[in-house]
């Protein structure tokens, strides 16, 4: 599901570059997979997959601090 950010809270921004990085990730990794049978093509996924794991981390960080706009007031 892609999501666009119209208000500037951090968990829309979080959400937008998530799925950015979503897409650009889905077009490495079904290059890698046309490499599949190559140890070039094994590193390749393997790189995909801790980048789509920092990733991951760094969307939960930013999601987590996000306190709501309830906290501003």
């Amino acid at each position: 599901m892609m999501r666009l950010a119209y208000e500037q809270s951090p968990v829309e921004a979080a959400w937008a570059a998530f799925d950015a990085a979503r897409i650009r990730l889905h077009a490495m990794y079904d290059f890698a997979v046309e490499e599949a049978d190559t140890m070039a093509g094994s590193a390749d996924r393997c790189k995909l997959a801790i980048e789509v794991w920092r990733l991951q981390k760094e969307f939960e960080a930013l999601l987590a601090a996000d306190t709501g706009p309830e906290s501003a007031a």
